[in-house]
């Protein structure tokens, strides 16, 4: 099997493939005079023998062809097949990166359809770092309200006039204007990502490439 040409149609990958097949009759004449054997070869659907010396037959066919063999002798013919096909279409989609990369690295699909799939796994790597930079900030955020809930339970059973309780206080505060600004950066950094998935989703949804 033998990728031929790869186009892209709104969003879909739409590979074609060259499968070749090779087959031989082997006749065996054990009787004790000459013979002509004749063969009938059934050419299946979608599939074309290829003859060296004319067109293609197409399938579904039979192709019937005449063996010459002498007595006690063995005597064999070879068919050759092919199909041309296209049933590994798969929408573009988060995921598919291992796929794309895989078709960059061949040497068949065209300048156009390459730079549009790299323009895609650009579009990927942006969302996935900012999904990535998102996950980090709400792991920090976490990280301080979990710190903050200890700090308000020990503020609440510690004598304010102890040492202890002005340096609870203290962090305390210091942590409420840090987690302020870790909401924000969550908040904005969530309306980033949601924008990297548009960007990816418009662009693929309107690529075509061939």
């Amino acid at each position: 099997h033998r990728l031929t040409s790869l186009k892209i149609q709104k969003g879909l990958l739409v590979p074609t493939f060259q499968a070749r097949e090779s087959r031989s009759y082997h006749i065996q004449n054990l009787s004790d005079v000459d013979r002509i054997f004749t063969i009938d070869h059934v050419i299946r659907k979608d599939w074309s023998r290829i003859d060296p010396k004319g067109d293609p037959q197409h399938g579904p066919g039979v192709f019937r062809f005449k063996l010459d063999v002498a007595k006690g002798k063995t005597a064999s013919q070879e068919i050759n097949e092919e199909r041309i096909y296209s049933e590994d279409v798969k929408h573009i989609a988060p995921g598919s990166e291992a796929r794309l990369r895989e078709f960059l690295a061949h040497p068949v699909p065209s300048a156009e359809v390459k730079s549009a799939m790299t323009k895609v796994l650009a579009l990927l790597a942006k969302w996935a770092e900012i999904d990535r930079q998102l996950g980090d900030l709400e792991k920090s955020l976490k990280v301080i309200s979990d710190d903050q809930s200890r700090l308000r339970e020990n503020l609440r059973i510690i004598p304010q006039t102890s040492d202890p309780y002005k340096r609870f206080l203290d962090k305390f505060v210091a942590q409420e204007t840090e987690i302020e600004g870790l909401q924000k950066n969550v908040r904005e950094t969530q309306k980033a990502v949601q924008a990297a998935q548009r960007d990816y989703f418009a662009f693929v949804a309107a690529l075509t490439a061939e």
